[in-house]
């Protein structure tokens, strides 16, 4: 079949310096697309982000870059069978939305096949808002792991079979008795499926941004999805019901012939995990590192995304330093173990503490990751979070991450605010919608200025360095490409304007 994979616009919130504007690679659809062309499918990807990064416009209090549905729409090839719709992220909801009415409007008689993205803590499950795809024009809604699932619903399409008998498969017609998705209690191996697609994407394009995820030290770097889910029942991410809290991780042999794969065809040397739990397996990231120790492949990597604090130790810690590893996210979330309890998610602060440090004594650049305004938080509770932030800027912790918490569909907390906001494009990491808004945008601004202050205080050198880094766009920590990052986007937006 001819079919075509559109990856929407990158929306970012003018006034939020978190998770929003963020140019993820849709590592996502790079599978997928490897996966149909294997089974030999024509496979056009449309990536309305990527082949307009420096085009930017305004939507109230959003940027939008990339293609405009029209210009997406001109893209589609003759002879097309079937479009898929990447909904990476929740902050594009609408964006996405106002695509698939421009195309469904243009070509009617064509599947629309929305999918779902269960990598991102920032995405949302699809299974809590089909009902909008169906609206704006979609078919077709398909949940959790898309390669398989994908292919059988594209079968049913060629040959007019009923769709809806296929697990994570919603249908327009049937959307109220949908089966939900079951491989995650099977035996996928996930080392059988095809490397991602790159060729079919504008990789050059993305490079020529400046920016990534994970801080970009080199001018080229890829992203690495090892495992997929998390085995964790965190309140406040989409990750327990998207994967079913099951998580399945690739072989550390998978992994490296990965890397040596992109390495030796793109010339990169740098690569970003961006799955929400790599090390959760630890003899799997110690045999990782030893691998690219013993094969000699010198390259650097980072946990872009976060890790599990608890599957680290020190010498795990050496041994990933050894192997190239120099950046680490976090997530502590909070000082307060009741709101760590509220959250219904386990953090030795203790070890926390003292995996950060080995980190730095190590080499290795930190982010520590909190969520303040979490439901049931008092003022008790900041405090503790405000102690450990100011014990880990001692520690030598390279930045912090303060994120307002927003209900992201499909997280446990999402129903208790259902009634709060308006769109779903309002759930970002800076939600002015919530009525203490203002009270808890206070105190992480007060965060941050104090973390500020004591790194000045007892890391001077290091904080030098950020300014180096800033400068000649050689990222060590996300802060420095964020401030490169929002100034080049209000540029481009402004370039855009007078064009």
């Amino acid at each position: 079949m001819k079919i075509a994979l559109i990856n929407p616009n990158i929306v970012s919130q003018k006034v939020d310096l978190s998770g929003s504007g963020i140019p993820y690679m849709p590592i996502g659809l790079a599978y997928l697309a490897g996966y149909l062309r294997e089974q030999g499918h024509d496979v056009n990807v449309i990536d309305a982000f990527g082949e307009a990064y420096d085009r930017v416009r305004s939507d109230g209090p959003y940027y939008i870059q990339g293609l405009t549905p029209e210009e997406i729409f001109n893209r589609i090839p003759s002879g097309i069978q079937v479009i898929c719709f990447y909904a990476h992220l929740t902050v594009i909801h609408n964006s996405l939305l106002e695509i698939i009415r421009f195309i469904k409007k243009r070509l009617p008689e064509c599947p629309a096949v929305v999918l779902e993205n269960i990598n991102k803590v920032n995405s949302y499950s699809l299974r809590q808002v089909y009902s909008d795809f169906f609206k704006a024009g979609a078919d077709y809604v398909v949940l959790g792991y898309l390669e398989k699932r994908t292919q059988r619903l594209l079968d049913a399409i060629l040959k007019n079979g009923p769709a809806d008998k296929h697990d994570g498969v919603i249908t327009r017609n049937n959307h109220d008795s949908f089966m939900p998705p079951h491989d995650f209690s099977k035996a996928v191996n996930l080392d059988e499926l095809p490397f991602p697609a790159w060729d079919l994407f504008p990789l050059n394009n993305y490079w020529k941004l400046g920016y990534a995820h994970g801080p970009l030290t080199t001018e080229k770097y890829l992203p690495v999805l090892s495992s997929r889910g998390c085995a964790y029942n965190c309140g406040f991410c989409i990750i327990p019901e998207v994967c079913d809290r099951k998580w399945k991780g690739r072989s550390a042999q998978n992994l490296v012939d990965e890397i040596t794969f992109f390495g030796r065809k793109y010339g990169v040397t740098e690569f970003h995990f961006e799955d929400v739990n790599p090390t959760l397996n630890k003899e799997r990231t110690k045999e990782f590192c030893q691998l690219l120790i013993e094969r000699n492949i010198r390259i650097t990597w980072k946990l872009a995304q976060g890790t599990k604090l608890e599957s680290l130790d020190s010498d795990t810690v050496d041994l990933m330093a050894r192997a190239g590893c120099n950046y680490v996210s976090m997530s502590p979330e909070s000082g307060s173990q009741r709101v760590l309890k509220l959250m219904d998610k386990p953090v030795n602060l203790e070890h926390a503490v003292n995996i950060f440090s080995s980190m730095k004594q190590k080499g290795i650049y930190t982010q520590a990751c909190f969520v303040l305004g979490y439901p049931g938080e008092n003022d008790a509770d900041l405090r503790e979070t405000a102690r450990l932030v100011r014990k880990l800027a001692k520690t030598g912790v390279d930045e912090v991450g303060l994120f307002i918490i927003t209900p992201m569909p499909g997280s446990k907390i999402y129903g208790q605010f259902l009634d709060k906001f308006q769109k779903l494009n309002q759930l970002t990491f800076t939600p002015k919608w919530r009525k203490d808004y203002k009270k808890v945008s206070a105190f992480r601004k007060s965060m941050y200025i104090q973390y500020v202050l004591i790194k000045m205080l007892y890391h001077p050198i290091r904080m030098l360095g950020y300014i180096r880094s800033l400068l000649t766009k050689r990222f060590r920590t996300k802060v420095e490409m964020t401030i490169f990052r929002k100034l080049k986007v209000a540029w481009l937006a402004h370039s855009s304007r007078m064009a």
